[in-house]
This record gives structure tokens, C-alpha cells and sequence, in this order.
């Protein structure tokens, strides 16, 4: 009676570790990935944008959805029996690239080196057996886990895309009032009738960052508040700066501090040295501050020194580096 006790409990046991994959429905899978997102972010193994930006590209909607994903095929979910969802992959070879979650328990374990296996037979399979570069996004280099796992798998490190997440508290650090250059002002855009000449500014800045389609279908999201897209203008209307700032609602009903975004900022190459990055930044933290924001995070190339010396000037510090991995299949 006990070993039969026993073997029950065994098989028991097998049957709720078993480990189940399906392809991604978004009516059905979407909260669970979110949680998976939320809990990957607290055990601070994935980047912190990446909740933010992954939940708008799996909605069909919104303005960073790509028309060459195929939620059916390209991405996919997997969990043990009876479990939370556990593991997520979504591949896509002309925007995003390779984007992975491991729940903290699993990571470095079986399942990342079946969800890797997944992502490159998919590539593989997106290329119809042409040579491809498969590209895993914003490694965070402080996972040492997920670093040997993809190294384990064939990837190898992208010298020339390292960047740096940096964060400036604002409950407890003082913080200056913006100095805003003689001849200028700073507002937010007033709508429609300016995303032209905005988008404009933002590419003389960041060259093919944005069109002005894009930022019109951001300006519809939810997650948009006009009193936080900021622009520096010169006394002539020029539009001579930018900084696009915003907080997701979803996170902050699950995080224990309020964290928002400066990201991206820029100046346009004629009125640069004359001050307004700063100024735009610290009005941008102001306005964030006053909405109870606690934390304002951003991203800066690693070779971006001007930039980096600037926010660190402002009370920003680097939480962690972060890398691109690639294999070519």
C-alpha cells in the first residue's frame, strides 16, 4: 500500500513538472505574459523597458506591432502542467529580433536551452535556409545566467551595440529648476497640426528614429499624455529639442516605486551647446515629479560620452550595462 502510495505520488509529481509549449493567443495568454514580464522585471533579470515595449509589440494596435509577426507562428508560450506560465519567445528578423523570458526559478536551466533551440529553428525557418543573423536585444550584463545560456546555445557578444540604462530618483535627491536659454521656450506639443515638423526635429537628432505615422498612432495609445511630449522652441517656432516622457499605468499598479521614462531626448545640430538638453530634461523631471513619480529612467549608447557626462551632471547613475547577442544561422 505504501509503494503504491508512493509511485502515485511520483507520477504526480512528473505529470506537474512536465513541461507543455504552445503558440501565443493573445486573448488568452496576454495577462499571463504580463505577469511573467512583472516578475521577470522585480527579480531585475530583464531590462527594464522591456515589460513596456514587448506588451505594445504584441498588441496589434499599437505603434510598435509589426506587420511580419505572426503571433500564431512566431510566438510562443511554454509552462509546466497545473503551473503559472513560465517561459515566453517571440522571433521576428526584420525589427525586433530574438526576445526571451525565463521565470527566475528556470533561468539557465532546460527550459531556456529549449526556448534558444525554438528561436533559431523559427529564424532558420523565417530565412527559408538563407543565412541569417539571429539577434537577442538588451542583455543585461549583471544576468550572468542568461548570458551562459546564450553563449551555450552559439551566441557571442555585439561589441558594437552596448548601451547603459540610467536612473535619477526624484523623492529624495534635490533636484534643480530648469535654466532655459534666452530666446526659447519650453511646452509640450500641442497636437496633430505639429507632428510633422516634430518628427523632423527628432531625426535631425536621432537619425530614422521616428516618422511622423509613428508618432501619431503614439499620440492615440492610451499610455500617451500630452503634458510629457516636450519640445524646446526657439523664438522663431523652430522646434530646437525634445524630450518624449511617460509612465506605464499597468507597472505602477504592480511595482513598489513609480518609475517613468525620459526616452528619447535630442537636440537638433543647429542649436546644440546652448543649454536646452539640460533644460528640457530637468522641466521633463519636474513634470514627471509632480504627477508622483519616484524614479525617471533612460537609455544612452555606451560610446554616447557627451550624453552620459550630461545625465549624470543632472543626478542620473547607471544601473547596469547591457549588450546585443548574435548567432548567424
Amino acid at each position: 500500500m505504501k509503494v503504491s502510495k508512493h509511485i502515485h505520488k511520483t507520477h504526480e509529481r512528473a505529470r506537474q513538472s512536465q513541461m507543455n509549449s504552445y503558440p501565443f493567443e493573445e486573448s488568452r495568454d496576454m495577462e499571463k505574459v504580463i505577469e511573467l514580464l512583472l516578475t521577470c522585471k522585480r527579480a531585475e533579470s530583464i531590462d527594464r523597458f522591456l515589460p513596456f515595449m514587448l506588451r505594445l509589440v504584441l498588441t496589434p494596435s499599437s505603434l510598435l506591432s509589426s506587420t511580419s509577426i505572426d503571433l500564431a507562428t512566431d510566438v510562443r508560450i511554454w509552462r509546466r502542467n497545473d503551473g503559472p506560465l513560465c517561459g515566453f519567445a517571440l522571433v521576428d528578423l526584420s525589427v525586433w529580433g530574438l526576445f526571451y523570458l525565463v521565470s527566475p526559478s528556470e533561468e539557465g536551466g532546460e527550459l531556456e536551452q529549449e526556448i534558444l533551440s525554438w528561436a533559431c529553428n523559427r529564424a532558420s525557418h523565417i530565412s527559408r535556409g538563407k543565412s541569417v543573423t539571429l539577434r537577442c536585444r538588451r542583455v543585461r550584463e549583471d544576468n550572468p545566467k542568461r548570458i551562459s545560456s546564450l553563449e551555450q546555445r552559439g551566441f557571442r557578444h555585439d561589441n558594437d551595440r552596448q548601451g547603459l540604462r540610467m536612473i535619477r530618483r526624484l523623492d529624495d535627491v534635490p533636484l534643480d529648476r530648469p535654466l532655459i536659454p534666452q530666446g526659447f521656450k519650453i511646452r509640450h506639443l500641442s497636437g496633430p497640426d505639429e507632428i510633422e515638423a516634430y518628427a523632423a526635429l527628432v531625426n535631425s537628432a536621432i537619425p530614422k528614429a521616428t516618422s511622423a505615422e509613428t508618432h501619431q498612432t503614439w499620440m492615440e495609445t492610451p499610455e500617451y499624455i500630452p503634458e510629457l511630449d516636450l519640445i524646446a522652441v526657439a523664438h522663431d517656432g523652430t522646434f530646437a529639442a525634445f524630450c518624449q516622457c511617460y509612465y506605464d499605468p499597468l507597472e505602477l499598479a504592480h511595482s513598489t516605486r513609480r518609475e517613468g521614462w525620459t526616452d528619447p531626448i535630442g537636440t537638433a545640430p543647429a542649436y546644440r551647446k546652448k543649454g536646452l538638453a539640460r533644460a528640457i530634461i530637468l522641466e521633463a523631471l519636474w513634470r514627471l515629479k509632480r504627477r508622483g513619480i519616484e524614479d525617471a529612467v533612460l537609455g544612452v549608447a555606451g560610446s554616447n560620452e557627451v550624453a552620459r557626462k550630461l545625465y549624470e551632471s543632472i543626478g542620473y547613475r547607471t544601473l547596469y550595462k547591457m549588450y546585443d547577442y548574435v548567432k548567424v544561422l
